[in-house]
């Protein structure tokens, strides 16, 4: 016979759940209320594992189409690689590998809590006083920086480095625009829509009709201001000034 599916091993479990929920329930009644109607269908003894054997829920469980004897209480009982184990004292990690009381799982691995390992995007087992776990990538502490997509190399970066875009950028000659590395000259550039830039200290940055625009100057008062007329220009409808020339 075929060994059966994890579908089926899952089915088996649920329903062994059932069974051992009802054997509860029926415990609570009968202490309770005592002895309960003979009509009462009685409990099934017995489930079947595999297509032939069957097997005591109450004492053992179907682990692969194998009877197999608990190691404690049924509820606690759990299959784990085709082995029983007590969920009280011990993990399966994804039905692949057993964890002990002081361990976790990492993914299909087991790792030990005790030891200063830690798991990195439920995949790599690592030790952070060495390596650095960024969005569920592993790199090294020296020459990398953590980006919002994973470790960035910055061996051969001068100065301070920081994020931008897909890679990194050295913050003493570059700034970055809306993820966008734009190189400047003074060091204390900064963005101002888009991939411009502007030096605080001659210029600002200002909202010009819904739109960010760079402006001479220590205020946008003067890009907001409207135009003044010129001097001794008649409007037509209206009188010259006095003294104005007329052209």
């Amino acid at each position: 016979d075929s060994i059966p599916s994890r579908n089926d091993n899952a089915k088996q479990t649920t329903m062994t759940t059932a069974v051992i929920a009802c054997v509860a329930v029926l415990a609570c009644i009968l202490s309770c209320n005592g002895p309960v109607s003979a009509q009462m269908p009685p409990m099934p003894r017995e489930l079947y594992c595999g297509r032939r054997e069957t097997y005591n829920p109450m004492e053992e469980i179907c682990c692969r189409g194998i009877v197999r004897q608990l190691v404690g209480p049924p509820q606690f009982g759990q299959c784990c690689m085709g082995e029983v184990i007590d969920n009280r004292t011990e993990t399966c990690c994804m039905g692949r590998e057993k964890a002990a009381r002081d361990q976790a799982c990492c993914g299909y691995e087991s790792y030990d809590l005790m030891n200063g390992e830690s798991c990195c995007g439920n995949r790599y087992i690592y030790e952070p006083a060495l390596d650095m776990c960024c969005n569920g990538y592993l790199a090294p502490h020296t020459g990398h920086i953590c980006c919002k997509k994973g470790p960035v190399a910055v061996k051969g970066i001068p100065g301070a480095a920081a994020c931008c875009g897909c890679g990194a950028i050295s913050t003493d000659s570059h700034v970055c625009c809306d993820g966008v590395p734009v190189k400047i000259g003074s060091g204390v550039e900064s963005c101002c829509g888009g991939t411009a830039v502007h030096n605080p200290s001659t210029s600002v940055c200002c909202n010009v009709k819904g739109k960010l625009q760079v402006v001479e100057g220590r205020s946008c008062q003067s890009s907001l201001a409207p135009a003044a007329p010129k001097t001794g220009i008649r409007r037509p409808g209206y009188p010259a000034a006095p003294g104005a020339i007329v052209g």
